[in-house]
Order: structure tokens, then C-alpha cells, then sequence
């Protein structure tokens, strides 16, 4: 990620024990708001003799301002170009629902074998894209964008372009 998060609202159960050699420190129905979204989810760490984390992160989120989407992308492992491309396309939005799941060893991610997984689901309506200069805007849309360890997806049930509409589109990045 790029940067700290800002954070106006926290709450949760948080606890630690100590489960053989290591430790395991959780948090339950944690709870997360600022000016860009709201989260909700449960994470586990489980921290071994050797310093190695293991996580179990399960997320939800509802109330997102699209605009801010790329603070919160894994950028580290994403092409610059894609970067660059969400940073400047994005206009505005609203992220209705979505989700996060991540399991694995930290150290390990972007995870190239099936030692670990991460999916991001993020459902938009109202969205305004300026896809590419000097094109056309896409407007209304309405889509999903789906970001695992390896690759990203699009999909869009409705965008209006000039005043034309157009359904069920998809574009992925492998």
C-alpha cells in the first residue's frame, strides 16, 4: 500500500495468546471509518519463533468513495502502468459492497505457488471514467473490479458512452 490509512472511527475485540512455540494476536468485528469508506472484518496473526506472519484477514466494506480507490491496492505488486492508469481513469464513484480475503505468510506475498491467496472484490456504481485522453468518458457505469495475487478483472453491467449504453463488459490484466 501506498500510504498509512486515515482512520476517524475504530472499534473491535482484540487478543493475543500464546499457542505453542509462537503467538497468535487476533482482532474480531473490528471496525474501521474515515471520509473515503467503512470496513468491517476479522483478522488472526499468527507470529512463529522465526518471526514469520501468517495471516487470516476477512473484510467487508460498503460506503466507498471510488475516487480514493487506489490508496487502498496492493500497488507493490501491480504493474506501474495499471497504477498510473486507476490513479488518473478514476473520476468518481460510489463503492456500494465489497470484500477483502487474504491467507497467508506475509513474507511470501504477491504469492506465485498456492501457499497463500488474496481476493479483493469491489462492487461501483455512478462511476465517471476517463479511460483515456482525449476519448470519451464513460459514465453511470456501474461494475465490479476483482484483484487476486495474479490477476485483475473488470466487469460492468452498464455504462452509458455519448449518449449511447452499452452492457456487459469485461476487461482483464494477466
Amino acid at each position: 500500500f501506498r500510504d498509512t490509512w486515515p482512520v476517524r472511527q475504530f472499534s473491535g475485540l482484540f487478543y493475543w495468546q500464546k499457542e505453542g512455540d509462537g503467538w497468535l494476536f487476533g482482532g474480531n468485528e473490528l471496525s474501521v471509518k474515515n471520509s473515503h469508506l467503512s470496513v468491517t472484518a476479522d483478522i488472526k496473526l499468527w507470529l512463529d519463533q522465526q518471526g514469520q506472519i501468517l495471516m487470516d484477514l476477512t473484510g467487508f466494506y460498503h460506503d466507498a468513495n471510488v475516487k480514493y480507490t487506489s490508496l487502498y491496492l496492493p500497488v507493490s505488486i501491480m504493474s506501474d502502468n495499471l497504477v498510473k492508469w486507476l490513479d488518473e481513469s478514476i473520476v468518481s464513484g460510489t463503492g456500494t459492497d465489497g470484500g477483502v480475503v487474504f491467507r497467508g505468510l506475509l513474507n511470501e506475498f504477491p504469492y506465485k505457488t498456492d501457499t497463500g491467496g488474496m481476493d479483493i472484490v469491489f462492487n461501483a456504481s455512478d462511476v465517471f471514467l476517463e479511460y483515456q485522453k482525449g476519448w470519451p468518458e464513460l459514465h453511470n457505469t456501474k461494475s465490479q473490479l476483482q484483484l487476486t495475487d495474479k490477476l485483475m478483472y473488470i466487469t460492468s453491467t452498464h455504462t452509458n458512452l455519448f449518449s449511447s449504453t452499452h452492457n456487459n463488459s469485461m476487461v482483464n490484466n494477466k
